[in-house]
């Protein structure tokens, strides 16, 4: 008799389907992983940063973290780029560690602000917080510095930072780089720092694999459908268009869009950064960082860049005109006015010396006008 094969029963049918079915997404997941297609959740498609930061940032094991008293700071023990191997220390700062106590006859230094702070590009040895110390303690005064910047930082996230971190080092002087130009840049969705920073605190952000939500594609596929279908994805999507169009003319006094710092706000902000700091026993020194030679024009820098020198004089803070250090660089050194830039306004180690020349100078003189 000639062989023949069993009927397939509904069970071996349901099993065959269900074995298709199974292969089908999982050919759909690997697809959707090759196309890099996400749809994060709602409160993680809120800018923090940027939407290139924010990656780093919810990644978690950038230079930078998540932090909810100014948004992003540098993540203890996080290697530094730009280096050959150097690490933010178990403080978050950058330098070497220091003790929480200040040590008797050491002038404690704390400097704050944005890249140029943080030394972009340059090693430690070569910032200006690094060289102050060095070559203050050869003209007899013995100093450390406690290295607080960070990339992109503005006055609101200066202050914050001030208030939860720094203050309680205890320094003798403050030296603030906060004089516009992070603050005077686009914020993102429409929000200020103000904003953002409330949010972070109210829903604190994650780093790494929240669950099956954000680990399937095909759940971040069910999730886009159903922002689709409610009207938020179309909303997020004309938001994104008017601030791509926005962009170009953020230099402009008339710009119609969203600052990150609004002019009035920076000017409060900065003004209450000095009020505490002078309150605290601190002294405090506006820093105004110079923009390389080539960087286009910015009248808003200028009106925000006033705006400091003037809330500054007011609080009886120091205050160093950078342009005037690099000046003296170029002339007495004979060093090319844009040899000092590694960017706009991030200073080269050229740069970074020519700061440290003025700041050196700055403080003995104000070390000798106390005695």
């Amino acid at each position: 008799m000639p062989l023949t094969s069993a009927p397939w029963g509904p069970a071996r049918k349901l099993a065959l389907s269900a074995a298709l079915f199974a292969g089908v997404l999982a050919s759909c997941e690997l697809a959707l992983r090759a196309a890099r297609f996400e749809h994060p959740r709602g409160v993680d498609r809120r800018i923090v940063w940027s939407e290139e930061r924010d990656v780093a940032l919810r990644a978690g094991d950038g230079l930078y973290r998540f932090d909810p008293v100014c948004l992003w700071s540098p993540r203890p023990g996080a290697e530094i780029p730009w280096t050959d191997g150097a690490r933010v220390n178990p403080d978050g700062f950058r330098g070497p560690q220091l003790e929480l106590n200040r040590r008797p006859g050491v002038l404690r230094i704390a400097t704050m602000g944005g890249a140029a702070v943080l030394g972009v590009g340059v090693r430690w040895e070569d910032t200006f917080s690094a060289r102050l110390a060095l070559q203050l303690a050869e003209r007899g005064v013995p100093a450390e510095v406690l290295c607080a910047g960070a990339e992109d930082h503005s006055v609101v996230q200066g202050l914050e930072r001030w208030r939860h971190s720094v203050r309680h080092w205890r320094p003798h002087l403050v030296i603030c780089t906060y004089s516009g130009s992070r603050d005077l840049t686009q914020a993102p969705q429409g929000r200020s720092d103000q904003r953002r920073i409330a949010e972070l605190r109210g829903i604190p952000r994650q780093t790494g694999a929240h669950g099956l939500r954000d680990s399937l594609r095909l759940l971040h596929v069910a999730s886009w459908l159903r922002d689709v279908a409610s009207g938020v994805y179309w909303q997020e999507r004309d938001l994104a268009f008017v601030e791509r169009r926005l962009a170009p003319g953020v230099r402009a006094l008339d710009w119609p869009g969203e600052r990150r710092v609004h002019y009035d706000d920076f000017v409060a902000a900065l003004g209450e950064l000095f009020e505490e700091i002078r309150a605290d026993g601190c002294v405090s020194l506006l820093l105004t960082v110079p923009r390389a030679p080539y960087a286009p024009g910015n009248p808003v820098a200028e009106v925000y860049q006033r705006g400091a020198i003037e809330v500054a004089e007011r609080a009886g803070a120091l205050v160093l005109d950078g342009r005037n250090a690099f000046v003296r660089s170029v002339a007495e050194e004979d060093i090319p006015a844009t040899d000092l830039f590694l960017g706009e306004t991030t200073p080269s180690d050229c740069g970074h010396a020519a700061l440290a020349a003025g700041l050196v100078e700055e403080i003995l003189a104000r070390l000798g006008s106390r005695r």
